[in-house]
């Protein structure tokens, strides 16, 4: 899916420097890692979203290109404000559990 973002062709823009390849494999290198290893390297499998964020940026000039007047949903709705109330703080017991001692 990568490539294909990448590969997009937008009128009037320079074709995009997207590396596909290589965010695919850090996306499974990242999501993986913390099948293999535990504590510090959770932390690594939990930032793997920052992965997207180049990915994102294209398919948002893509969006931007083909349908102009979209609706961009640029704001936090009050189901998103609910999310982030509840699952960060069970986010940080995750985060935090992982390095506790086992028995």
């Amino acid at each position: 899916m990568f490539k294909k973002i990448r590969d997009f062709k937008i009128p009037n823009a320079n074709r995009s420097n997207l590396q596909a390849g290589l965010l695919a494999v850090a996306w499974i290198v990242a999501a993986l890692i913390s099948h293999f290893f535990g504590g510090f390297y959770l932390l690594i499998s939990l930032s793997a979203p920052i992965i997207f964020v180049p990915v994102q940026i294209r398919v948002n000039q893509i969006n931007d290109a083909v349908a102009p007047d979209h609706d961009k949903n640029n704001r936090f709705s009050a189901l998103n404000w609910l999310t982030i109330v509840l699952g960060g703080p069970l986010l940080l017991l995750t985060v935090l559990g992982s390095f506790l001692p086992t028995k």
